[in-house]
């Protein structure tokens, strides 16, 4: 979510984004039709105070199954952004505990995408499950894949092997 921070007016206002990933994140976080986001945004003089809502759905893989499905997500957090442009107070070795980002005269725009992102991955779950009656691979299937293995197993015996399998007979 891109804050164009020369737009933002003193006190309460309220803007409505489609947030999208881009690179890594995108291959890892997959959101078909992306997060929809509203951001809750009251400016304070050098400080502007954020709340974000967000909603939409999560690709992610089942752990039984291993199928593919739509997960839906939806939270919301705060977070503040510090006007540092203006402190003439505060150093680089100042530790602000009450600002997640800090901006300056020079800052245009504020990207909050990680912030979003962070917060949509913790809400993840361990072990997702497509449904919780969801039966897992089907046994036709692995049975296959052993009856497979087992086959590809006795097919390529290499030869060089034969003196370790006496010496594992003899123990």
């Amino acid at each position: 979510m891109l804050l164009n921070l020369l737009r933002i007016p003193e006190g309460r206002s309220v803007l409505s984004q489609q947030v999208v990933w881009e690179g890594e994140k995108a291959s890892w976080l997959v959101c078909p039709n992306g997060l929809s986001c509203t951001a809750e945004i009251d400016r304070m003089q050098s400080q502007i105070a954020v709340h974000i809502i967000y909603s939409g759905a999560v690709q992610l893989e089942c752990s039984r199954c291993l199928n593919t499905f739509l997960y839906p997500v939806a939270g919301d957090f705060h977070v503040i952004l510090q006007d540092k442009s203006g402190d003439k107070k505060n150093t680089d070795d100042d530790d602000d505990d009450f600002s997640d980002f800090t901006f300056d005269n020079a800052t245009d725009e504020m990207d909050i995408r990680d912030a979003i992102y962070d917060d949509v991955v913790t809400a993840l779950p361990m072990k997702p499950l497509c449904a919780d009656s969801c039966p897992g691979i089907a046994p036709m299937y692995v049975a296959a894949a052993e009856e497979t293995a087992q086959d590809t197993a006795s097919e390529t015996v290499d030869v060089r092997w034969d003196a370790l399998k006496k010496l594992k007979k003899q123990l």
